[in-house]
């Protein structure tokens, strides 16, 4: 039991139990101690606890402050490159020195977005570039030449041949909206793509029957060879065919024979190739190519017609079906345009 003592009002506590000895003699054994000093002792705890704890506590904080920003001065290189990209500058890339194991990864990652992140800028920049200057042509010419008639009185045929010039021009502008509109969709992959199996040799022959007639006037014959049956959407092939077929026609030499050779390239793909005779292409031209707006020769290409579009939709429409396409020129100036599609056996 607890209680207290009467003099000095202390803590006591007492326990009382019976014994017995061997002799058959009994006692009631009484223990008794004071707790003044488990008093004192848990006030003293109690107030070292209450100044303590606050010290202590800022020990802890302190030190994980610490940690993490030590564990965290790598990232500030990811912050300080983040916060220096813009639009005009996109050229920061992250020290993979001296980072952590877990982090490289990210860096290399983050890096590698950069150089994407780049690249899509500076096409960009150029097809605006170009795209002005392809639309500023004809639209210089048609308003130079409206000017023109319209600075003194003309006469109705005079009139009606400015019309038939301005509906050239409009034709060709018409023609380059439509390839930028076809690519910007192929881009986004907003256009849909309607797979059947079909035999491109048959499309080829589709083709070559329509641009026949222009192939007569420079005197040349359009043969297809071969066959092989793929998995694609019938009116992007005929299209991208038609463009190949058309540059050979247009660029190939007077009289000489375009052939379009149809196979099997291998177990996965189908091969569909265009080849002319004529004047042959740099390597520093096959490269771009099918870059958009990009002409071997700009000037002639105009005179032709030509939007500097059709090669690059060729890409377009082959990255449409998961397939490639691929150029080359000889000494003796025998090109070749290869088109790669799926099978119809492994598109599926």
């Amino acid at each position: 039991m607890q209680w207290r003592a009467q003099t000095s009002n202390a803590p006591m506590l007492s326990q009382a139990g019976a014994v017995q000895l061997k002799n058959g003699e009994a006692y009631e054994i009484v223990a008794t101690v004071d707790r003044s000093e488990d008093q004192r002792l848990l006030r003293s705890l109690l107030v070292t606890a209450l100044t303590g704890a606050p010290f202590g506590l800022a020990l802890v904080i302190v030190s994980a402050l610490a940690i993490v920003m030590f564990g965290l001065r790598p990232l500030r290189r990811f912050q300080k490159a983040a916060t220096g990209i813009t639009a005009r500058n996109l050229s920061a890339r992250i020290d993979s020195k001296g980072l952590p194991t877990e982090l490289q990864g990210l860096c290399h990652a983050f890096n590698a977005m950069l150089e994407r992140l780049d690249d899509g800028v500076r096409r960009l920049s150029e097809f605006s570039e170009d795209l002005a200057h392809e639309l500023r042509t004809p639209l210089a010419t048609l308003l130079g030449r409206t000017q023109v008639v319209l600075s003194q009185p003309r006469t109705v045929e005079q009139l009606t041949d400015l019309l038939e010039n301005n509906v050239d021009e409009l034709e060709r502008l018409s023609r380059l909206v439509s390839d930028i509109l076809f690519l910007a969709q192929a881009d986004h992959a907003q256009m849909a793509v309607e797979r059947r199996e079909l035999d491109l040799a048959d499309q080829a022959r589709t083709v070559a029957e329509f641009l026949q007639l222009l192939a007569d006037e420079r005197g040349i014959k359009i043969s297809v060879e071969g066959s092989a049956r793929v998995a694609a959407d019938g009116g992007l092939v005929q299209r991208a065919i038609t463009n190949l077929l058309s540059n050979a026609v247009r660029h190939g030499a007077q009289g000489m024979p375009v052939t379009v050779a149809v196979s099997y390239a291998d177990e996965l793909s189908a091969k569909l190739e265009v080849v002319n005779q004529g004047e042959p292409i740099a390597p520093q031209h096959l490269e771009r190519l099918f870059d958009r707006f990009y002409r071997v020769d700009s000037s002639r290409a105009r005179d032709l017609g030509g939007t500097g579009l059709g090669l690059a939709i060729v890409k377009a429409i082959m990255g449409l079906h998961g397939g490639r396409v691929a150029a080359t020129s000889s000494a003796s100036g025998e090109t070749r345009f290869a088109l790669y599609f799926p099978r119809a056996d492994k598109g599926r």
